[in-house]
């Protein structure tokens, strides 16, 4: 990681993503946490991909260990249209629960922001 402080729910990453075509180069993908576990490993979404999905041949969620991740920036330097676009591919999987909730208070912090 670049920075001392450990990711959390929101953070932009760029981590590997193992393609499940039986290739066993990874490609470097920008990727969402969505949370961490105590052993030091990351649950994140792919979001450049598709909505959130687990399970199945189209799953963008993952498992990273947080070595591979580098980290990017945060849901407060993610642009408008990047934070419309996560809050709508979080509407339909259980597991972006907590990410649905943080980009949702970014958004309403943004407004109030620029009504006052």
């Amino acid at each position: 990681m670049t920075t001392a402080a450990a990711p959390t729910t929101g953070t932009i990453v760029r981590c590997p993503r193992y393609p499940l075509t039986g290739q066993r180069t990874p490609h470097h993908a920008h990727a969402v946490v969505l949370d961490s576990s105590p052993t030091g490993t990351y649950r994140v979404w792919y979001y450049r991909t598709g909505p959130a999905t687990l399970g199945g041949p189209d799953s963008t969620i993952s498992t990273v260990h947080h070595r591979q991740t580098t980290t990017l920036h945060t849901l407060a330097d993610t642009s408008d249209r990047t934070l419309r676009t996560l809050a709508t591919g979080t509407r339909t999987c259980p597991y972006t629960h907590t990410l649905r909730q943080a980009i949702t208070a970014e958004l309403h912090r943004r407004t109030a922001r620029t009504t006052d």
